[in-house]
């Protein structure tokens, strides 16, 4: 029987060709992208997941003014242990830059993820040894992945073999040998700890407290509460910058580190699981229109099939078999699907998936769509199924198909009003006028340990004629700068305020205006100089602010003028009161320096060349860095061009199921309607009548879809503006985008409705 239900179904499919290539196509372009759009929210919500007892892990932040930092002082593991007893282990990491793996079997060397950790490291993050043991602390020796084991000596028997490392910031070691004491198996990439090599770190004694390149962790015991110990972190004072700490759970790192709420931290991942959801139910209310309007049409045959004898269960089953078999034909086709555009998958979604699992997640969500299906149409069949053999003969019209469609269109209509708010935003995040020249600027990055080749670095540079001005300071012009205490400003009291050292010359190089006092002395009187954003003034209210001297962490510093203020983070954080003062750059521990080089319209790229030219003569094996002010821009917005990139790929989608689906309606309702349409033109309905009714009906379903969609559209994009402290203003672009669909929709089904209108009648009586 089960066999003969779906030969029959299969004949009926095969039948109907358009509306099963429309409703089973749809779907499976709508199943695998929710597919993938899951995997990833799943994969990114994993981070760290898999180390024993990651429920028990936390990140130390530490708290500076009213910021949240993922990063702390190499020495907080050991402060912290004396306030949190409740602790199982505290360790972490420290990053080291420029790591290079100098090949013993052949000769050059390349950049390698390495972690060198302190504390309880071992015991907090615990490894899956495949041969040996940690290595023994304040030791040169090293454990090693897997997947570098292999790589090297392709084999994981290496223990007891040396290894040579380069080491960069924060060690700035010479070529050092290191004996290999274990290999463990290689993290997976949804990590915030990848790694090739890990080795025990060296503790810096210089200005410990004051270099944030750190992560500490701590695993509590099994039976302490979370709550139990953050009172103690905020009541702990460490270091002159820290005010006290917090924590992140270590799956929460990612989007957390810096102590957002739940939606700033997570909205791209709420955003692309909502809009692959409404793709998802697009796509499904896409088919069960077509499949129960196909039943629909075959009432004859239900008639028919209850006059030999068959009874409503055969029916019932005769149906459903049907979507059975379309579900194995989407999951069929989806899978097929995936295999083909796993490359551009992988490129947008920026993740690496596993095969297995991912598949994994295809058949659990296809068996979720399959009932869910079953469940939405089991209304519409149970009441087919209970008509009368006389009322399954006289037609009755069917508003099911209508409300559904409707349904589609809201989904439509309120997804593609969303893209086009958010590209307007990213539009003005990336183009907006950031308060300073950006533009022809490029930064070089180079070890502090170059420092003495720097002057001659410098007059090459500015002999260039592609270069038109340099400038080098000590920390990245992108950066929020340094919380820190400031006595005596302005009220004799304590302040958080950011600082940042800059040289003379940094306000005439980014085109900054001076809009009270003066700029700084470009001669060296040996007396710190500042000058404030307008900010500050805001903040503390002042008429006598230049001439003020203010100290920081001992050092007097004179306020000369007030800048204008600008941009140097993203537009979802606020400009912050700022000092820029000179004569503090040895004060904060940098590794680097900076250049920020100028160079003449349309000459970017024989800059390039000129710069990286001049670096290998200089500073012959020295790794430097290159990067646009435009690249830093870019960067800022990495997780915003994601989610628009899927949300415009889901979005999209949509719209194609969304317009298949109108012309599978179009083409099933002309043919259903084709005695009509015969009747009406007998009894004197012109061509144009007949072209009108069909097209009212469409055009109808798009104004009122439009007209429920466009409120809550506007509600979700203000919610997701909420995350930008400056941003656009909703305007009227959402009516344009309903003209767009409606002439989209126009478009499909004018060519079906203008060659069912003039169709012969007498053809059409015929052949009913």
């Amino acid at each position: 029987m089960i066999l003969h239900y779906l030969t029959i179904g299969l004949r009926n499919l095969w039948k109907n060709k358009t509306q099963t290539l429309v409703g089973i196509g749809g779907l499976s372009i709508g199943f695998i992208i929710f597919a993938v759009g899951f995997y990833w929210i799943y994969y990114e919500l994993n981070y760290d997941n898999f180390y024993k007892d990651s429920d028990r892990i936390y990140l130390v932040n530490s708290i500076m003014g009213d910021e949240h930092w993922a990063s702390t002082p190499q020495p907080t593991y050991q402060e912290l242990g004396k306030f949190l007893p409740e602790a199982e282990a505290i360790g972490g990491t420290t990053r080291v830059q420029d790591v290079r793996l100098i090949f013993d079997q052949q000769a050059g060397e390349k950049e390698i993820e390495t972690l060198a950790v302190f504390g309880d490291f071992f015991e907090i993050f615990t490894q899956k040894f495949i041969t040996g043991n940690k290595p023994a602390e304040n030791a040169r020796e090293v454990i090693i992945s897997d997947h570098l084991a292999r790589q090297l000596y392709n084999s994981t028997d290496v223990v007891g073999k040396d290894i040579s490392l380069a080491l960069g910031y924060p060690y700035f070691f010479e070529q050092q040998s290191f004996k290999i004491t274990g290999v463990v198996e290689a993290p997976p990439p949804n990590t915030n700890l990848p790694f090739e090599i890990i080795f025990w770190c060296y503790p810096n004694e210089n200005d410990r407290w004051n270099n944030f390149y750190s992560s500490t962790y701590i695993k509590l015991g099994k039976n302490t509460e979370l709550g139990t110990i953050q009172p103690k972190l905020k009541d702990i004072e460490v270091g002159a910058q820290i005010r006290s700490y917090d924590t992140v759970p270590v799956n929460r790192v990612k989007y957390m580190s810096k102590g957002e709420n739940f939606w700033e931290a997570y909205s791209f991942l709420i955003i692309t699981a909502f809009v692959g959801a409404l793709l998802l139910i697009s796509a499904l209310f896409n088919y069960i229109v077509l499949a129960i309007t196909g039943i629909m049409s075959r009432l004859k045959e239900s008639a028919l099939r209850k006059t030999v004898g068959a009874q409503a269960k055969d029916i019932f089953g005769l149906y459903y078999s049907e979507i059975v078999l379309s579900f194995v034909i989407v999951l069929f086709i989806s899978s097929v699907l995936f295999v083909l555009l796993k490359k551009p998958i992988f490129d947008i979604t920026e993740i690496v998936m596993d095969g297995i699992s991912f598949y994994s997640v295809v058949v659990v969500l296809w068996f979720i769509c399959l009932i869910t299906s079953f469940v939405f149409s089991i209304y519409p069949i149970r009441k087919i199924n209970r008509l009368s053999i006389h009322q399954s003969i006289i037609k009755s019209k069917n508003h099911f198909r209508k409300v559904v469609l409707t349904l589609q269109v809201i989904i439509c209509v309120f997804l593609l009003i969303s893209l086009v708010e958010m590209g307007r935003q990213f539009y003005f995040v990336n183009n907006t006028d950031f308060g300073f020249e950006r533009k022809n600027i490029l930064e070089l990055k180079i070890p502090l340990s170059s420092e003495g080749l720097l002057e001659p670095l410098t007059d090459n540079l500015k002999l260039s004629q592609d270069i038109e001005d340099v400038i080098m300071l000590h920390h990245t012009f992108f950066r929020k700068g340094y919380f820190t205490r400031v006595n005596g400003i302005f009220d004799d009291s304590e302040k958080d305020i950011q600082l940042s050292p800059v040289q003379a010359g940094f306000t005439e190089f980014f085109g900054l205006k001076i809009i009270k006092g003066s700029n700084f002395d470009p001669k060296d009187t040996g007396i710190s100089q500042a000058i404030v954003n307008e900010k500050v003034l805001k903040e503390f209210p002042t008429d006598d602010i230049i001439g003020k001297v203010i100290n920081i962490r001992n050092v007097d510093i004179e306020i000369v003028g007030v800048v204008n203020d600008f941009h140097t983070n993203p537009m979802n954080t606020e400009i912050y009161p700022h000092i820029f003062a000179t004569g503090m750059d040895d004060m904060w521990g940098s590794k680097y320096v900076r250049y920020y080089i100028k160079y003449f319209p349309g000459k970017e790229k024989e800059a390039r060349q000129t710069i990286m030219e001049s670096c290998e003569n200089v500073l012959p094996g020295i790794h430097v860095e290159l990067i646009t002010f435009d690249e830093y821009v870019s960067s800022f917005y990495k997780s915003e061009v994601l989610t628009l990139r899927i949300f415009g790929v889901i979005a999209f989608a949509c719209l194609i199921i969304c317009l298949l689906g109108v012309y599978a309606m179009v083409n099933l309702t002309t043919r259903q309607r084709q005695r009509e349409i015969a009747i009406r033109k007998v009894n004197g309905a012109e061509n144009k009548d007949i072209f009108i009714k069909l097209l009212k009906e469409y055009i109808l379903i798009v104004i009122v879809a439009s007209i429920i969609a466009l409120p809550p559209a506007y509600i979700f994009m203000d919610k997701w503006l909420e995350t930008y402290v400056y941003k656009i203003t909703l305007g009227v672009e959402g009516i344009w985008v309903i003209v767009l669909i409606m002439c989209l929709v126009v478009f499909t089904v004018i060519q079906k409705i203008i060659k069912v209108s003039r169709t012969n009648p007498a053809e059409s009586l015929k052949s009913e």
